[in-house]
């Protein structure tokens, strides 16, 4: 029984259902690292019913996507699922404590790098 909801919302159990299947685990698996009986996994996976922002938070950490994408499915919002490498996304969640001064010198930093290992590549296979 899908109740109406935003046509945003209205895929969040497929997506859910997607995300779970992506991670090769099951209905129970996910039930029990956030704490809930399986049968409600099943029930947002079939749209019954619609977790609180409680759950979705704590559904969204654990299939290691952001909220928007959960909710609203853009990938676009899939930050979380782009970091595979959970000391980088520390280290990114980190970055916006610091001074501006100090990003933007992290920036550039960066930058730098990424345009130096670009130039060695083209060194490398030159045309």
């Amino acid at each position: 029984m899908r109740k109406n909801r935003p046509a945003n919302l209205k895929d969040f159990g497929e997506k859910l259902k997607q995300l779970r299947a992506k991670k090769g685990w099951s209905q129970g698996q996910v039930a029990l690292k956030i704490g809930i009986p399986a049968e409600r996994i099943s029930k947002y996976e079939n749209d019954v019913i619609f977790p609180t922002v409680d759950m979705v938070i704590k559904l969204s950490k654990t299939l290691g996507v952001t909220t928007d994408y959960l909710l609203c499915g853009d990938p676009e919002h899939d930050t979380l699922h782009q970091i595979p490498d959970q000391e980088w996304l520390k280290r990114f969640n980190v970055i916006g404590e610091l001074p501006e001064d100090e990003q933007q010198a992290l920036k550039m930093i960066i930058d730098g790098m990424l345009k130096k290992h670009r130039f060695e590549k083209v060194l490398e296979n030159p045309v």
